[in-house]
């Protein structure tokens, strides 16, 4: 779905589902301004055999190729485009204009010790390593929140992270530029560093020179950095998005039966067909 620009959401900065979206009121959750009963709200991260793209039809639990092998995946969702920067290049057409029924967290201090606390089990429970996908909807807010994802990288050894970001830093003569989201765009450069076993935050949208950010970079196919990139074999098409000749189907059903966006055999962009 692709929004008009006179949309109120899209001049707002909202999602176009706003019942679904779920905040804390004096120490409970509340969606539609109504009480949360069930006890799932209180685990902010979501298993991904929930979401079809993540664990396919067939809702694989576990990663089986890439080199995070035999773990489990779970997603964080918050407000797509109220946490997204003005510049995005898919705040009309974003995928979650078509997500109705997904749950969009209002990030408080109540939300991130429940990830942490939920983190902290996780660690215990799979201790040869599980995989946070960050975010299924909407992106690093502040300069705080994504040092909080971090220092948890830092804290549990075992936590696996990726997932794509449009906070960029642009030179200071663009109208796009802005000091806070260059912090966070080097904030999570530097996660992937600083973790590069563990950190997979790819830059959407990325514009500048893809090896000063080593490849990690997500692109849309209309965008002319993307084109560059195929034609001089330094990008590969998500092969979700893509159906086989023979099969007629998806080259892959699923993230966790892929690996490419978290990959370290392969310093390349993705490319995406669709968004």
């Amino acid at each position: 779905m692709n929004l008009r620009q006179n949309n109120p959401s899209l001049i707002q900065m909202k999602t176009i589902h706003p019942k679904f979206l779920v905040s804390e009121n004096g120490g409970s959750f509340i969606r539609n301004n109504e009480p949360i009963t069930s006890n799932a709200v209180n685990l902010p991260l979501k298993s991904s055999i929930a979401n079809k793209k993540l664990s396919g039809e067939n809702k694989v639990s576990m990663t089986t190729k890439g080199r995070w092998l035999q773990m489990p995946m779970f997603s964080f969702t918050i407000e797509e485009r109220h946490t997204c920067p003005s510049y995005c290049k898919f705040l009309s057409n974003c995928y979650g204009n078509n997500m109705l029924l997904a749950y969009r967290y209002e990030v408080s201090d109540q939300v991130l010790k429940l990830i942490d606390e939920q983190l902290k089990e996780l660690s215990k429970t799979y201790r040869m390593g599980f995989i946070i996908r960050l975010h299924i909807l909407g992106d690093f807010f502040s300069v705080n929140y994504t040092e909080f994802w971090r220092t948890r990288l830092k804290k549990y050894k075992n936590m696996h992270m990726f997932g794509y970001t449009a906070r960029l830093n642009f030179d200071q003569s663009d109208d796009r530029h802005s000091k806070m989201d260059s912090s966070i765009f080097y904030q999570i450069k530097e996660m992937n560093e600083e973790f590069s076993d563990r950190c997979a935050m790819r830059f959407s949208g990325y514009e500048g020179d893809p090896e000063k950010v080593n490849y990690m970079i997500a692109l849309s196919i209309n965008e002319p950095l993307a084109k560059e990139l195929l034609e001089s074999n330094q990008a590969f098409i998500c092969p979700y998005e893509q159906i086989s000749n023979k099969t007629n189907k998806r080259k892959t059903r699923s993230c966790v039966e892929c690996g490419l966006c978290w990959s370290n055999a392969i310093t390349k962009a993705v490319i995406w067909l669709d968004h």
